[in-house]
């Protein structure tokens, strides 16, 4: 558990529990490999869900590894790049989606329920889903989709030292919301230290 700029408890997955919350989908049924898809797009875009719901196919440039989101907080628009591996999932999610349903749908998460399939899904369902995977993880961390934001911004910063560039990626208007990420990678390098250990 880290620490916010305010001294509030965030708690953000560590690299081991975002390996351990991917492999709890079974990912042979189709809903399941939507599941791990929308879990991966808070973990490598560091979207908000109610950006995630409304995200369409004609929002993500595959040649360009770029995810475009339209009207995100205050009706702002921003853009964020992709990795190999994410770009990859959301391929082969677009394939079963077109192939489960017969057509290619607008919006990127579709209900693949029986009499429901094609509907946009729910912040409320994504929220259900997140906490019985989490359950499943065995992870008892008070984790909502807004904590694998955290866990992506802060990530991000870790790996650039630039909150500009983790502003931007965030959508945020002002720099000060972004400092957060500061002070829980430092959270993190501290704790890292204290537990750190060689056998002699």
């Amino acid at each position: 558990m880290a620490k916010g700029a305010s001294g509030e408890a965030i708690d953000i997955l560590s690299n081991e529990q975002v390996k351990a919350l991917l492999a709890a989908p079974n990912i042979r049924y189709v809903t399941s490999y939507r599941n791990k898809v929308i879990l991966q797009t808070m973990l490598h875009a560091g979207l908000r869900v109610g950006e995630v719901v409304h995200l369409e196919w004609s929002h993500i440039i595959f040649d360009e590894n770029k995810l475009k989101i339209i009207n995100g907080k205050r009706g702002k628009n921003r853009k964020v790049y992709i990795n190999e591996t994410f770009k990859e999932a959301l391929l082969n999610w677009k394939q079963k989606q077109k192939d489960t349903l017969g057509y290619k749908p607008t919006y990127i998460f579709t209900s693949m329920s029986k009499g429901m399939e094609g509907r946009q899904l729910t912040p409320r369902y994504i929220q259900q889903m997140l906490n019985r995977y989490l359950k499943r993880a065995g992870i008892e961390l008070n984790i909502s989709p807004h904590n694998l934001r955290h866990t992506y911004a802060t990530r991000l910063y870790e790996e650039t030292g630039d909150l500009y560039f983790v502003r931007d990626a965030l959508g945020h208007k002002d720099i000060s919301t972004t400092t957060i990420y500061a002070k829980l990678a430092d959270g993190r390098y501290k704790e890292a230290l204290v537990n750190f250990n060689i056998e002699e």
